[in-house]
């Protein structure tokens, strides 16, 4: 099941989630300026709830603009060939006084005010609020939360609170879900509630909650999607990124990852953030078939897997304009002439580059995935069946930020945080943690080499992952 909100509902509730709040911190009606925008005259209009549940899913969508380009450039997913969007995320030089952490801290933050916001101030001033209301500002409570905690190093848990570890905050979103599932009557949304729950239990390793969670999702709702959506009066960052800045080339896929971009394109709608989907059930239950050393278990999760992908829309569309190799022609395959190896130790694949210099491309627009039934078959080892499941997680998740999210990489506190907030002690808080797995090979995520029609990708990092595994930071049921 697909959830998606009304575009025009979410327009009138930008300004109405705007009379509420600025930042992290609740607006004085005596500075504001115009009187149809206090908190009394928004408070007063009928089923003001409704409108600011809108206003959450628009805010959402900023969260999403801020995250994902930045993140899909920080991993091996993207490289930012241009200087239009940020350059240093690709040797994951990582500073807290860089603009764009600071705008994502912001904007998480104000995701989590207007939210509590929304379950306060409020639900008090409507009388007709529904409890399934309620349930779903705690939902963007906890998704504020979640994504806080997944992100950074550490956060503060209220505004200008004390920050606190990631754990910490990851367990806030656990326990806004708790309550957002005991307040709804709505099967659809509470199957999103659960499964962003799985999601929070498997960051912090909790094997038993998160693939129990996971089970109940697929019984419930085996195709769930939830997008951040995009239209007349909010653009998709990563859409203008990948598709419509055309022939500025900025941010081109791995040549492995090639038949997936680009995921956004909003001459044909398909510009909208696919969040929080049913597959993350199923890589749950596949670690965890893993962590217990169960490969024949985790074969059998990962072909029903492979079945949901293959029920994913596609889009067909010219992407004739963007080619591949304006810039600096042969320095990227824009052929299906050419193969592709993963490492030099790999073998090289077929299908993985598309031509754009003719016809329609077609790509995946929720999920797609290059791993064959053949190949999950093939599987014999714990390693070999990790190392499978990060590339199907890197494929499936493409374009939704997660790859940065699956490195281990924590952003620091931003600039404007430190200095704003008084209760930030600078120092380690202000300083980006990367895995030393990763660190090691951070000028090499995106590289790789032609010789003729083979390209070679310099690091497997989804073997670099299998074989580190144990480390707390990378796979957590390990």
């Amino acid at each position: 099941m697909t959830l998606r909100t009304n575009p025009l509902a979410a327009l009138l509730a930008g300004a109405l989630s705007l009379s509420g709040l600025a930042g992290c911190d609740l607006v004085d009606p005596t500075n504001v300026d115009n009187p149809a925008l206090t908190d009394d005259a928004v408070l007063g209009t009928p089923g003001p709830l409704s409108g600011f549940l809108a206003g959450l899913e628009r805010q959402t969508s900023i969260v999403m603009n801020e995250f994902v380009p930045i993140a899909e450039i920080g991993s091996d997913n993207y490289d930012n060939t241009q200087s239009f969007f940020n350059s240093s995320f690709d040797n994951l030089d990582l500073r807290f006084q860089d603009s764009d952490i600071n705008d994502l801290l912001f904007e998480l933050n104000r995701l989590r005010e207007l939210s509590s916001y929304a379950y306060t101030t409020v639900l008090e001033a409507d009388e007709d609020a529904t409890d399934n209301q309620v349930a779903e500002a705690y939902y963007f409570h906890a998704l504020a939360n979640l994504y806080l905690g997944e992100v950074f190093v550490a956060a503060p848990d209220t505004a200008d609170g004390t920050p606190v570890e990631p754990e910490v905050l990851i367990q806030a979103a656990i326990d806004d879900l708790d309550t957002a599932l005991g307040l709804s009557s709505d099967a659809q949304k509470e199957v999103g509630y659960r499964l962003l729950q799985a999601r929070a239990y498997h960051a912090l390793g909790d094997q038993a909650n998160a693939t129990a969670l996971a089970r109940e999702v697929l019984t419930s709702d085996a195709d769930y999607v939830r997008f951040a959506e995009y239209g007349v009066d909010l653009n998709s960052v990563i859409e203008d990124a990948v598709f419509d800045r055309a022939t500025f080339d900025d941010l081109q896929p791995l040549p492995r990852l090639d038949f997936l971009d680009p995921k956004y394109n909003e001459t044909t709608g398909e510009d909208d953030i696919a969040y929080l989907k049913a597959e993350e059930a199923y890589f749950i239950l596949i670690e965890g078939e893993l962590a217990d050393g169960d490969v024949e278990g985790a074969k059998d999760f990962m072909q029903d897997l492979l079945g949901l992908v293959a029920s994913r829309p596609t889009d067909s569309f010219s992407d004739q304009t963007e080619g591949r190799t304006q810039a600096s022609p042969g320095s990227r395959p824009d052929s299906t002439n050419y193969v592709v190896r993963a490492s030099a130790a790999d073998p090289a694949r077929e299908g993985l580059v598309l031509y754009r210099g003719g016809g329609s491309v077609t790509v995946p627009a929720v999920s797609g995935t290059s791993v064959t039934s053949d190949d999950v078959e093939a599987l014999s080892s714990v390693e070999a069946a990790v190392e499978t499941l990060y590339l199907l997680r890197q494929e499936v998740f493409f374009g939704e930020g997660r790859r940065f999210l699956d490195l281990g990489i924590k952003l620091p506190l931003s600039e404007n945080e430190s200095i704003s907030n008084p209760n930030v002690d600078a120092g380690p808080l202000t300083t980006a943690v990367i895995p030393d797995p990763i660190n090691a090979i951070r000028t090499q995520l995106d590289a790789f080499s032609i010789d003729g029609d083979v390209v070679t990708i310099a690091v497997n990092v989804n073997r670099v992952l299998a074989q580190n595994r144990s480390n707390p930071a990378l796979v957590p049921f390990f």
